[in-house]
């Protein structure tokens, strides 16, 4: 095999895994770009949730002694606890319940 022959095979073999590496890489920067939409598509609607919510309670403040016993703040409220949980899963934080206190035995 002359010289020529013998490069020719290195670049071709370089650029091929080159081109492999590129794409593999490319595909997971896609993964996070749409991952980083998603997360901030459920945080503006949250933040949207939010002010629905702050502005309904405001309201029927005004002529409530409490504005939690109502249907629509109550709906309001597990809206944004699904938004919460579904960005707690997208970010990767594991959203724990409080694990009640133990009972110890007297002697």
């Amino acid at each position: 095999m002359t010289l020529w022959r013998i490069t020719r095979k290195d670049v071709e073999k370089t650029l091929k895994d080159s081109l492999a590496y590129l794409k593999k890489r490319a595909e997971t920067l896609s993964e996070e770009g749409k991952k980083r939409y998603r997360l901030y598509e459920l945080k503006s609607r949250a933040h949207k949730v939010l002010a629905e919510l702050g502005g309904m309670v405001y309201e029927l403040s005004k002529s409530r002694r409490n504005p939690l016993l109502d249907a629509k703040v109550k709906g309001l409220i597990q809206r944004l606890k699904k938004l919460d949980a579904d960005i707690a899963k997208l970010e990767g934080r594991v959203a724990k319940k409080k694990a009640a206190p133990r009972k110890t035995k007297k002697a």
